[in-house]
């Protein structure tokens, strides 16, 4: 990517997402965060958060506006229940795709 680019990160406040946005935004990007999850990190300020599930069509329609690319990183946890964990890696990526 040689060139700036707005790059949305599902999963943006998990583990992989917020390395890979201090990864971007290193390197002039600006990025999108797409989570249920807070992002509490200090990056937040250089950010544009979404708070929304990607099993939410519309929150994932708001959080795409705009952007050049789409990194879905976006995961049901274990610790979640069987059905949990389906609609989010299942339905939720059908909805980023679509």
């Amino acid at each position: 990517m040689s060139e700036s680019k707005t790059v949305l990160i599902t999963g943006g406040a998990g583990f992989l997402g917020i390395n890979l946005a201090r990864y971007l935004l290193a390197r002039g990007h600006r990025v999108v965060s797409l989570d249920i999850a807070d992002f509490d990190y200090p990056e937040r300020d250089r950010v544009v958060i979404h708070k929304g599930d990607i099993r939410d069509r519309a929150a994932v329609d708001r959080a795409m506006q705009g952007v050049d690319m789409v990194v879905h990183t976006a995961a049901a946890l274990p610790l979640y229940s069987e059905a949990d964990i389906f609609s989010t890696d299942i339905d939720g990526t059908r909805n980023v795709f679509e």
